[in-house]
């Protein structure tokens, strides 16, 4: 569900969100217009993948190897609605995207396995976590990187 694992110029795609933003889950007004760029004015909320951590990889002598970790890596999308308001509402439960997982088709980078998600998930629930106020205070992402720390 969800890529996870970018390179090159397909990051072109995200939009930064400012501190201010991520604490509160309400996004500033160009960021809202350039969102809805295009979109039915009648439109009130529309779906949008928000991704708390993005990790990018260093470069090696100036350029990314072709056959190593991608340049940029998102281990958790959480899916929400975005509001003409601004505001930020969960619209699903977290995921963790499948292309990072293994066992996977060819012989790429991973985050962990499958089984290892399932075995943690067992445990801690994505289901029951409800976002409530502002992004930063999402507890499935201490759930994640607690997950992440023990792979």
């Amino acid at each position: 569900m969800g890529q996870g694992a970018f390179r090159g110029r397909d990051v072109d795609q995200f939009q930064a969100l400012s501190p201010e933003d991520y604490e509160w889950g309400v996004l500033d007004n160009l960021l809202i217009e350039k969102l809805f760029k295009g979109i039915d004015e009648n439109t009130q909320v529309i779906p949008v993948v928000f991704r708390p951590y993005v990790f990018t990889y260093r470069l090696e002598r100036g350029a990314q190897k072709s056959d190593g970790p991608p340049g940029v890596l998102t281990p958790l999308l959480c899916f929400v609605s975005l509001s003409r308001s601004g505001k930020l509402y969960p619209s699903s439960t977290p995921a963790l995207p499948r292309d990072i997982l293994e066992p996977l088709e060819a012989k790429t980078y991973s985050i962990g396995t499958v089984d290892d998600l399932d075995t943690f998930l067992s445990k801690e629930s994505f289901r029951e976590l409800v976002c409530t106020e502002g992004l930063a205070r999402l507890p499935h992402v201490e759930i994640v990187l607690e997950w992440l720390h023990q792979g």
